[in-house]
């Protein structure tokens, strides 16, 4: 399954990332693949060899993904076209905070896009990119502890981009929809991830200083979820209800259907 002459025309080039990219550590270190299996495997071996040897910002990149990962061991497949990408962080904090990390990430995509194209960009809780209510793209953070102390994040991110959303698979194919398909227009990839950097440095030096409210507040303004009936998959049971706020945690707060309120730290909003 190698790239074709088509495709390697249009790869992206480490260099032209790095060339104007306005940040100071978030991908000033890039490590490239014409294909992988999966940009967060690779990215968990190197932050396990520490800071020293892949410092913190360093960017895994891919052309395709052969074995792209979801949520809940979902599959994301990735074709030639997308931005399929891993950011390796080494936070100093406890890990109840992580979860924050995932949400301040849809936020740096939420405005990347909505900077770059003129679309209504909305977020499905806690981290689903949709334009017109079709997912077009999907976070996945991991973790690395070494003694219940956290040692490092790893936070990748899936845009379908200049791709089409007929390359997948049909079944869910009316869910998901790319930025070629909703521009009409060739997808300046490079640009994208240079806005995307900046705007993930921002919000991640926010995290760390604490900033939480500020973080929720700019994720309620592109709010998919809020002040609608829901369903939400918790694992071991589905609650209903509606979502009525976010927590400075990234919790979303339910008012179920019999009236009581709940918090939800991670679950999937089916509706």
């Amino acid at each position: 399954m190698f790239l074709n002459r088509k495709e390697l025309n249009t790869m992206l080039s480490p260099s032209k990332i790095k060339n104007k990219l306005a940040t100071r550590y978030i991908g000033q270190t890039i490590c490239y693949f014409p294909q992988l299996s999966s940009t967060n495997n690779i990215a968990k071996q190197k932050a396990q060899k520490g800071k020293s040897r892949t410092p913190e910002g360093t960017l895994i990149i891919a052309e395709k993904q052969l074995g792209g990962k979801g949520r809940s061991g979902k599959v994301w497949l990735s074709p030639v076209g997308g931005i399929w990408l891993s950011i390796v962080l080494y936070p100093k904090t406890v890990s109840t905070h992580v979860p924050l990390i995932t949400i301040m990430t849809a936020v740096a995509v939420a405005r990347t896009l909505n900077k770059l194209f003129p679309i209504k960009v909305q977020i499905k809780w806690p981290n689903d990119i949709l334009i017109e209510k079709r997912k077009v793209c999907g976070i996945l953070t991991e973790t690395g502890t070494e003694e219940k102390n956290l040692k490092w994040v790893i936070v990748g991110i899936g845009i379908n981009a200049d791709n089409n959303s007929t390359e997948l698979p049909e079944e869910i194919r009316n869910r998901s929809i790319s930025l070629k398909e909703i521009t009409g227009q060739p997808i300046p990839r490079i640009k994208l991830i240079q806005y995307l950097c900046s705007e993930f440095e921002m919000f991640y030096d926010l995290w760390q200083k604490k900033a939480f409210s500020a973080i929720i507040e700019e994720w309620k303004l592109y709010s998919y979820t809020l002040g609608e009936k829901v369903r939400v998959d918790i694992g071991n049971r589905i609650i209903s209800g509606e979502a009525i706020d976010i927590t400075d945690r990234g919790a979303l707060v339910l008012k179920r259907d019999d009236g009581q309120i709940e918090e939800i730290i991670s679950g999937t909003v089916l509706k």
